[in-house]
């Protein structure tokens, strides 16, 4: 099949809802003219889905009844500095670090422009909708209540009624794409353009870079600003306005000067009377690493390894005994290697397996308490940094670990709490998971994670021990170090060796095709659109293309599969027979196969519940 960059991925209006389908179009894997939503009634096998909005809860702010009103907006003096030039009028970029207050300034100018303008319509756009609803919620709790503001993102019903409630409402917090949906096309929904809006704010602005939706945005005000209309004030607000792979001074300024003149701003605010203000509220951050090494071997790790061998066993006994084709067929290909996470998931892929098969009690957990006194020595590095930052520095510190698996912010969060040490266990550690999984397989209710979060911004936790889970949209001042914890990836892309999937994400349809349930990937790909087919009731309908940089300034562009939709949503299917990928094998070298049934991997069906998580998570 030829690719073509002239095709066009067309999803209907309904799929295009999906939050699924929603981070493909402001992540800058497709431009915005490589899609085409259009007005039809979604297949039936899509509605299976039983699609049931959740709400996010990575807001820092949960005392939304309590906050002071648009009256009573307090900034200090950095702050209102930061302001000053909004406040004229000018088209500006307001860049702080992050913990700053840059929504607390964004707000105050947004007040001060109402003021100003009794007509005024207010557009704030924020990236991913867990912060545009988090950015919702800070602006409504300092508006006065004679202004109404209005959400919308994919994940609202009206998120094609912009036309319609705009009228209604001063200030509109929306996804980017929500107004591209609404400007592109012959006969645009918003008639009047961007010039209905007074005001655009930026979040992030840093991504209005080509083929990111900030951008597309921004070419439609340019397009209408040569018409010689009368043109909304532009803020953008970012903690790092961005040099890319800049290595020398002149190549960052280029690219900040790109930035600016994609947001049509003539002006960069930042802190210069108050800087001392700013250092004492919000301390510049300091990055260091430490190498982990690797633990040696103790009476503790000997005994473990013999429980686990005898489990082994046990299993394999019970396999024969219960003559099970399914335990039989994970008993010969259990991993080699006990410390690589492809064993964790062998275990957890047998333990499904083998629900019914009864085997005898043992207590690993008895058996690591009895011999504390090995501590791995990767823990007592983290244990060092944690009094370092967090207890020497008060009460009012506080850290989030980020590790790479559920599994290891269990263990990470237990060993905290149960180490021996008073100061350590004084931080109350908890762990912060997904809700993609059950709570036997390391994940958390939405509600867990709510009273985690709220337990960690009134300080009774002062660690949290997340999964990547946690990296976006978690915005809180307190927390004033970050660790990344034996935080590395496999390798997978041959080409550049950038990009990676774990294999306990992947799944295959049908049983023949492995595709990705890592919405993460969909971050590090290009869709290139070719002309749709279909094949065993799937719709290929694009090549994903690797968007590392092999070196600053040049993209992989090695293709690591196709695009296809089954049930309305998007995967990466992973091609392997052109050596499209190499593979990690339980901490071997990268190696490279031809045919599926070689790799050692144990990969299962998609199921209804992976298929709900990836879609509307």
């Amino acid at each position: 099949m030829a690719e073509s960059g002239s095709n066009r991925l067309t999803i209907t209006e309904e799929e295009s809802k999906f939050p699924v389908w929603q981070q493909v179009q402001t992540n800058g894997s497709l431009r915005w003219h490589e899609i085409e939503i259009r007005d039809a009634s979604l297949p039936e096998d899509v509605n299976d889905l039983n699609y049931d909005t959740r709400d996010d809860n990575f807001s820092d702010d949960d005392s939304s009844d309590e906050e002071e009103s648009g009256e009573d907006l307090k900034l200090r003096e950095y702050q209102k500095e930061l302001a000053e030039v909004a406040l004229t009028g000018r088209n500006c970029v307001i860049c702080a670090p992050t913990g700053s207050g840059k929504t607390k300034v964004a707000v105050y100018i947004i007040l001060e422009h109402l003021k100003r303008y009794p007509e005024a319509k207010v557009a704030f756009f924020a990236r991913t909708v867990p912060l545009a609803k988090q950015q919702y919620q800070t602006i409504k709790n300092h508006l006065p209540g004679n202004n109404e503001i209005l959400l919308m993102s994919g994940e609202s019903e009206n998120s094609m009624s912009l036309h319609k409630l705009l009228p209604a409402h001063n200030v509109v917090v929306l996804t980017p794409m929500i107004l591209v949906n609404h400007l592109r096309g012959k006969r645009p929904l918003l008639t009047e353009g961007i010039a209905v809006f007074t005001l655009l704010v930026f979040d992030e602005c840093h991504h209005t870079r080509e083929g990111e939706p900030y951008n597309n945005i921004m070419e439609y005000y340019l397009k209408e600003k040569r018409q010689k209309r009368k043109m909304p004030q532009v803020v953008g607000l970012t903690a790092s306005i961005g040099v890319e792979k800049a290595k020398d001074e002149e190549t960052a300024e280029n690219n900040i000067m790109r930035v600016c003149g994609n947001l049509d701003v003539d002006h960069l605010a930042t802190v210069k009377r108050n800087k001392e203000e700013l250092k004492r509220i919000v301390p510049v951050p300091r990055e260091q690493e430490f190498k982990l090494v690797e633990n040696e071997v103790n009476a503790a790790t000997l005994k473990i390894l013999d429980v686990v061998k005898e489990m082994e066993n046990m299993a394999a006994h019970n396999a024969d005994d219960g003559n099970d084709d399914n335990v039989k067929a994970f008993m010969e290909c259990v991993p080699p290697s006990k410390k690589h996470p492809e064993y964790c998931q062998w275990v957890q892929c047998l333990n499904k397996a083998a629900k019914l098969v009864r085997v005898p009690d043992v207590h690993l957990k008895d058996v690591a308490e009895r011999h504390e006194a090995n501590v791995n020595p990767n823990l007592e590095i983290l244990a060092d940094t944690l009094r370092r930052h967090v207890v020497q520095r008060g009460k009012d510190a506080r850290a989030i670990v980020f590790v790479k698996t559920r599994m290891l912010a269990e263990a990470v969060s237990s060993w905290l709490c149960r180490c021996g040490e008073d100061d350590l266990m004084g931080l109350n550690a908890k762990k912060f998971t997904s809700t993609q999984k059950p709570e036997e397989l390391g994940g958390m209710t939405e509600s867990q994670q709510k009273a985690a979060l709220n337990e960690f911004q009134s300080g009774k936790v002062r660690v949290l021990v997340a999964t990547s889970v946690g990296e976006e949209g978690l915005d809180i001042p307190q927390c004033n170090l970050v660790v990344k914890y034996n935080h590395t990836g496999n390798e997978y892309c041959p080409l550049c060796k950038r990009i990676s999937v774990e294999s306990s994400e992947i799944r295959t349809i049908y049983e023949k095709y492995r595709v990705s349930i890592d919405r993460e990937l969909l971050n590090h790909i290009k869709i290139v659109p070719y002309q749709e087919w279909s094949m065993d009731e799937l719709s290929f309908v694009g090549s994903a293309i690797c968007l590392a940089e092999t070196e600053p300034g040049k993209k992989c562009s090695h293709k690591i599969g196709n695009v296809i939709k089954h049930k309305g949503c998007p995967f990466v299917a992973l091609g392997i027979k052109k050596r499209n990928l190499v593979f990690q094998c339980n901490g071997e070298a990268p190696r490279a196969f031809k045919q599926w049934s070689e790799v050692p991997y144990v990969v299962e069906e998609l199921s209804q519940e992976d298929m709900l998580v990836y879609a509307m998570t």
